[in-house]
């Protein structure tokens, strides 16, 4: 999927608002155009909330190499969902916002091994502790590359 501008698409976002009929239709307007150009769908668009279910349903779980007929939903996160934990200290919040970002990302992915969410998960109560090293954020950052997520810069 190409890279979306999240800065300026953010700034469209905010143009939905708009006093002006037409500054709000040129805003959605642009958003349509964007999301289009990269070829993704609403749903692979918007993050959901944490702690929220990744699949509502066994059938939107879109992998053809998995027969899901005789699986069952459980709550795939057990006792592994950010409600849980401690919340992160705002200082801590502001100073780490990027690597939280990251983190909250890579924890919505309905498919994510849950080992990799355990890690993820211990990485964020690592921020909340204030130990999070610079070694944390590169293994952080190449985990994911590996998973094909768009970081930034390094």
């Amino acid at each position: 999927m190409p890279y979306l501008d999240r800065a300026s698409f953010i700034e469209l976002l905010k143009r939905l608002g708009a006093e002006t009929d037409a500054e709000l239709l040129a805003a959605a307007r642009e958003i349509n155009r964007r999301v289009q150009a990269a070829d993704v769908s609403w749903d692979e668009l918007l993050v959901r909330a944490p702690g929220t279910a990744p699949i509502d349903r066994l059938e939107d779980y879109d992998d053809p190499d998995v027969d899901v007929s005789t699986f069952e939903i459980r709550d795939r996160h057990g006792d592994l969902s950010l409600a849980e934990q401690e919340p992160v200290p705002p200082h801590l919040a502001e100073l780490f916002a990027a690597e939280i970002e990251l983190i909250d990302t890579l924890l919505a992915r309905p498919a994510l091994a849950i080992e990799t969410r355990r890690e993820l998960l211990d990485l964020r109560a690592d921020i909340a502790a204030n130990e999070f090293t610079d070694m944390d954020r590169r293994y952080l950052r190449d985990l994911a590359a590996r998973l094909n997520l768009k970081t930034g810069p390094n």
